[in-house]
């Protein structure tokens, strides 16, 4: 334990600083007894540093110090002028000595001489996270922080990395300090699992067979893109987000949804990839180039929806598969990427029922007196919801009209309506949001009578859903 003469400890919420000499055995065993020099004179510079910024030294082991401060600008100014102490100096035995150093602040326990709880390990984490030269920020110290920075320094987000034994993902900001090295090498952590898809608020229906076989063939080691296709309001994002669900465990570094149908520049694709994957921005370097380097060997599936829209991107996307050997990309599209290693899935229409059930003057039964092929005018109520259609239909129209049932009375009319809109989800879910009003019948109708009459939809859909 330490005798540093400083403040009292401070309690409640601190900043915690933690430091540490990169390779000090191997600096050690290069320099022989001038190592005992060097150390002195880092304690000494350090000591100069925490002293000038009001901090109190908890703890020091061999190399490393413990340090907190009552305010997160006060651990930042201290860590800067350290590390511009340390690389002005001119140390013996003409060594090169490099200090990482972690920045975290919380409310640790205070105890008679210093701090516990998960806080000090976090803080921990961070400055070993770091290389020799670096200062590492928490997210929760770059909230503190806000636009009060000391001079002549910045912070450059690194985006969110998983460290040792700490649960969740932690949001690391490296200290920009003017007149000092700034690039390094990827911290030493593994970057956080990725997960953004968003969460459907209806379920998925009559895809269950082509979830199954899509995510046979994602989790297949060598595949690496599979496209999605068919017109649009096939369902294919719908069952994009409901593979990527079912597949994610197999991706132990997550999945990331690129949604691009707001992209209307090609050039631009890249870019949005890197946002959704979290990766960093770097000015002046290429996007591409930014991605692939956080990529590097992990395991993520990355859905591009609705590509059609920047098809020329497309070799864009087969040179991310080349340089990132585990990526595996699903594509939604109206068409084929036209790549190597490209499987295409066609999404079709959903099953409709067969073509006996016809409506007549009243909404359940057909001119002959049949329905759905059987005599007496009974429909079979449970065969017919065993279309995709047909289910999908009731139970969208369910969320706008709870009481909504197929029944004898409307099954031929719910029938028609799933063969005039083909079977496609996308219209299917618009024909249903009319059962607030109507009918079937008289949904059908109106169809009849206006080929425009599907359009409108939920005001938080995507507008080419409306």
């Amino acid at each position: 334990m330490s005798t540093f003469p400083g403040p009292a400890p401070a309690s409640g919420t601190v900043t915690l600083l933690f430091t540490d000499i990169e390779a000090s055995t191997r600096l050690l065993h290069a320099v022989g007894d001038a190592y005992r020099d060097i150390l002195a004179l880092h304690h000494r510079l350090l000591r100069q540093a925490i002293a000038a910024h009001s901090g109190w030294e908890v703890d020091t082991a061999g190399d490393g110090f413990f340090v907190s401060f009552q305010t997160a600008r006060k651990a930042v100014e201290a860590a800067a002028a350290a590390q511009r102490a340390f690389h002005h100096q001119t140390w013996p035995e003409g060594a090169k000595v490099r200090v990482r150093m972690g920045i975290h602040t919380g409310e640790p326990t205070r105890t008679e001489s210093s701090y516990v709880g998960m806080d000090v390990h976090l803080a921990a984490r961070v400055c070993g996270a770091a290389h020799g030269g670096q200062v590492l920020v928490s997210g929760t110290t770059r909230r503190l922080l806000g636009q009060d920075l000391p001079v002549d320094v910045d912070l450059q987000d690194l985006g969110s990395h998983r460290l040792k034994d700490i649960a969740e993902p932690e949001q690391l900001f490296q200290l920009l300090i003017q007149g000092l090295p700034q690039d390094f090498p990827p911290i030493r952590a593994e970057a956080g699992r990725i997960h953004n898809l968003p969460v459907p608020d209806q379920p998925l229906i009559g895809r269950e067979k082509e979830v199954e076989a899509i995510g046979t063939v994602l989790r297949e080691p060598g595949t690496r893109i599979v496209t999605l296709t068919g017109p649009g309001g096939t369902g294919k994002t719908r069952l994009a987000l409901a593979v990527g669900l079912d597949v994610g465990p197999s991706f132990e570094d997550g999945v990331c949804f690129a949604p691009l149908a707001s992209i209307g520049d090609p050039a631009l694709v890249i870019e949005t990839v890197a946002k959704q994957l979290g990766v960093p921005e770097n000015p002046g370097r290429p996007a591409m180039d930014v991605i692939r380097e956080g990529l590097d060997n992990r395991r993520v599936l990355l859905v591009l929806d609705n590509f059609e829209h920047v098809a020329e991107a497309a070799p864009q996307v087969g040179e991310l598969v080349r340089y990132c050997p585990r990526l595996a990309v699903l594509v939604t599209s109206r068409v084929v990427l036209r790549l190597a290693r490209e499987r295409e899935f066609p999404v079709p229409p959903l099953p409709l029922p067969g073509n006996g059930m016809r409506p007549g003057p009243r909404d359940g039964t057909g001119s002959n007196g049949t329905t759905n092929g059987r005599t007496g005018g009974v429909p079979d109520i449970d065969q017919l919801l065993s279309h995709a259609s047909i289910a999908l239909f009731v139970d969208r129209a369910r969320s706008v009209r709870p009481d909504f049932a197929l029944s004898e009375e409307n099954a031929a009319a719910v029938s028609e309506i799933c063969r005039r809109v083909d079977g496609l989800p996308l219209a299917l879910e618009l024909a249903a949001a009319r059962i607030k009003l109507l009918t079937p019948s008289e949904l059908l109708r109106r169809m009849d009578r206006r080929l425009d009459f599907l359009t409108g939809g939920s005001r938080d859909a995507p507008e080419r859903h409306r």
